[in-house]
């Protein structure tokens, strides 16, 4: 198993030009990365997506066209490969995707609108109105439907319904304050804000643009060698500035006398072993010695996250003390000892402290709890409080919260112990929500002898929410863990 939804995927138009492919036949675009599919019913992998298939990606899926452009497809995404050849065109009917073109004519349409670029970098999201939204990542693309058409540049956001085209975002011109003080007796919130507990008085601002974050600086430069006892047959899952949100197994660790995590690897045979490095461990928490949270930050990580394709940009990032790689690992419950039935609730042990991903706030407070409807209808609930102190309380909830479960994940992989859920609304305000398309993301761990206890990383994120050059923004990231109520 290895699912993701990064941060970096975001950026798939550097990663392309990084790669040299083989041209293929334009019958069919051949998978890249992943390949677990349903098509007709029927789940396997697959080494290339044939024109007509209507396609459900069960894990995250990257095809590639001849030209080095790349297609990335979230996981539950249902699509048709429509077009291909000099113009490739799909239709979504649900889910997300993103274009990555280097030159090739790529379009996404969905109930009447379609969205193309030459060249571009773009993320489409199936919209409440039944067409599109989401962010223009470099490049140009048009969007266009039944009234016309409307041209969006880089950091520009739009949604669009069959009749209609409207922009979210526009960037502010060159050295503009980037956020809104307008309309309150303190100018760090909207009317529309609920303020965190502590006001604005402790509000940070970054030093400016890609080359500064609030925070204390990383200590950088140097190589920690990596000690401690190493062990197997672990789950890995964080939420990280830059690279996003990803769950992966199976994976070992290695842990250090004092208790913290040096480092990851995610095996066999995958690009990524993480080292903590000359980060610090912090705000270290654990359920029953089942499931363990930490965060990583002050420093620089260290070792390989997936260079091949990115160089080092993303396996030596520096963090400074207001950011932080949220990591949880843990040993899963073997599927046959979960609950066959019934609704569980688990009270929170412990969590690190929420951080929004340019240092621009000092890291937070995690409060909630979470439910579990177990059965052949696996179903998740959540009651969950972010508080960013000197922004906002963002609330994370699912209908029916903790009481009474009625999510069903969009992944589960319960012989792994894991369940993915990505679209959960979290209501307009704060920076990291300036829209009401704002959502939270969550993977979670079941863990101890008959999943008694329960991990998870989540993300907070608007899409059109600008980020800098390392996909830095507003977003929110954090960890933790939680035991079943008795």
């Amino acid at each position: 198993m290895r699912k993701s939804i990064p941060n970096r995927l975001l950026a798939t138009t550097a990663l392309a030009g990084a790669l040299a492919f083989t041209a293929h036949p334009a019958a069919a675009l051949p998978v890249l990365f992943g390949g677990s599919v349903q098509i007709g019913g029927q789940s396997g992998t697959i080494s290339n997506v044939e024109p007509g298939q209507t396609v459900t990606a069960t894990e995250l899926l990257q095809l590639q066209a001849p030209d080095g452009s790349i297609v990335t497809i979230e996981p539950g995404s249902v699509f048709v490969l429509t077009g291909e050849g000099d113009n490739i065109s799909f239709e979504l009917v649900s889910g997300a995707m993103r274009i990555a073109s280097s030159g090739t004519p790529i379009s996404i349409s969905r109930n009447g609108v379609t969205i193309v670029t030459s060249g571009g970098a773009f993320s489409a999201f199936g919209g409440e109105d039944g067409g599109l939204e989401g962010r223009v990542n470099q490049g140009k693309v048009m969007v266009e439907n039944a009234g016309g058409d409307r041209e969006f540049a880089s950091g520009e956001g739009y949604v669009a319904s069959g009749t209609d085209i409207a922009g979210t975002f526009t960037p502010p011109a060159a050295n503009a304050p980037q956020y809104a003080q307008l309309g309150t007796a303190d100018a760090d919130y909207s009317p529309a804000d609920v303020q965190g507990s502590e006001g604005a008085a402790i509000a940070e601002q970054a030093g400016g643009g890609s080359s500064g974050y609030g925070g204390t600086p990383p200590v950088t430069g140097v190589i920690v060698p990596v000690t401690g006892t190493e062990y197997s047959g672990y789950v890995i899952a964080y939420a990280a500035d830059s690279i996003g949100i990803d769950a992966r197994s199976p994976g070992t660790v290695t842990i250090g006398a004092g208790g913290e995590l040096n480092e990851y690897d995610v095996t066999p045979g995958y690009e990524e072993r993480l080292e903590r490095n000359s980060n610090d461990s912090l705000e270290r928490g654990n359920s029953n010695g089942n499931i363990f949270i930490e965060r990583w930050a002050g420093g620089e990580t260290n070792g390989d996250y997936y260079n091949s394709f990115n160089g080092t940009t993303f396996s030596n990032l520096g963090r400074t003390s207001h950011q932080g790689f949220h990591v949880l690992y843990g040993q899963p419950t073997p599927e046959a000892n979960l609950p066959a039935s019934g609704v569980a609730t688990y009270t929170l042990v412990a969590a690190t402290n929420p951080t929004m991903d340019n240092g621009r706030y000092a890291p937070g407070t995690f409060d909630g709890e979470i439910g579990i409807a177990f059965g052949p209808a696996f179903n998740v609930g959540v009651d969950f409080t972010v508080d960013m102190p000197g922004d906002h309380v963002y609330v994370i909830q699912t209908p029916g919260g903790a009481a009474a479960p009625s999510l069903a994940p969009q992944y589960t992989d319960l012989s792994q112990g894991v369940f993915g859920a990505y679209n959960i609304a979290v209501p307009q305000g704060g920076d990291a929500c300036p829209t009401s398309a704002c959502g939270a993301m969550i993977y979670g761990l079941l863990a101890g002898n008959a999943g008694e206890d329960l991990g998870i990383v989540y993300r907070i994120q608007d899409f059109s929410a600008p980020v800098d050059d390392l996909y830095r923004g507003t977003q929110i990231s954090g960890a933790a863990v939680f035991t079943q109520t008795p």
